[in-house]
């Protein structure tokens, strides 16, 4: 998939799931969503964020660790403990979720 159609899927999940559940704070769960949606790629250099911290891209293979499951609970944990709340966390998990869901289609 190509960073753009990960930001229109994150952007589509983050409009359903900010209209369907109540919100503290929507606009942050919004952007964390759509940020999480791109980030697993940043394991490529070739992708757009992989493109600006390029050393990720140079130490770990493409659809590795970062295209886990397993890397979607350790940032969405850390997320959590930036912002020591749950809805910037599930964000991240659901951004990330979504980015994995794509690639495995």
């Amino acid at each position: 998939m190509h960073f753009t159609t990960h930001i229109m899927a994150g952007i589509l999940l983050g409009i359903v799931l900010v209209a369907l559940f109540p919100l503290g704070q929507p606009l942050l769960f919004f952007a964390v969503l759509v940020l999480f949606s791109v980030f697993p790629d940043v394991d490529t250099t070739k992708s757009t964020l992989g493109k600006r911290v390029f050393i990720v891209g140079l130490l770990f293979r493409h659809r590795g660790i970062f295209h886990s499951m397993i890397a979607a609970l350790f940032f969405s944990g850390l997320v959590f403990a930036v912002f020591w709340h749950a809805e910037p966390a599930i964000a991240a998990f659901a951004g990330y979720g979504c980015h994995l869901l794509l690639d495995a289609l």
